[in-house]
C-alpha cells in the first residue's frame, strides 16, 4: 500500500493530497479526451440522424410525386368514362329515334297495305 502525503493546510489540520499533481493532470487530460470522443460520436450521430432524416424526406416526396402522378391519371381515366358514358347517351338516343322512324315507317306501311 501506498502512503499519503500528509501536510497541514493553514488550520493546523493535516491534509491528504489524494492524487498527486501529475496524476491529476494525467486524470484531467484522459478526462478531456474521453470528452472530446463523446463529442466526435454526438457529431457522428446527429450527421448520421440528419441523412437519415433528408433521405426520409426525399422518399416522402418521391411517393408524394408518384401518388399525385397516380391521382392524375386517375382522373384522366375518369374523364375519359364520363366522355364515353356521353357518347353512349347520344348512341342510345339515336337509337331510339331510329326506333322511332322504324315504328312510324310500319304504321305508314300497314296503313298503305290494308
Amino acid at each position: 500500500m501506498e502512503e499519503q502525503d500528509t501536510s497541514t493546510n493553514t488550520n493546523g489540520k493535516p491534509s491528504y493530497d489524494l492524487l498527486p499533481t501529475n496524476g491529476l493532470n494525467d486524470l484531467s487530460k484522459q478526462l478531456q479526451s474521453v470528452l472530446n470522443d463523446i463529442g466526435v460520436k454526438i457529431q457522428r450521430i446527429s450527421q448520421k440522424a440528419t441523412l437519415a432524416a433528408e433521405s426520409a424526406h426525399l422518399q416522402h416526396a418521391a411517393s408524394v410525386k408518384e401518388c399525385q402522378i397516380i391521382n392524375n391519371d386517375a382522373r384522366d381515366i375518369l374523364e375519359q368514362y364520363r366522355d364515353l358514358e356521353t357518347e353512349f347517351a347520344k348512341i342510345r338516343t339515336i337509337g331510339e329515334i331510329v326506333t322511332g322512324f322504324q315504328d312510324h315507317l310500319q304504321l305508314l306501311e300497314q296503313r298503305i297495305l290494308h
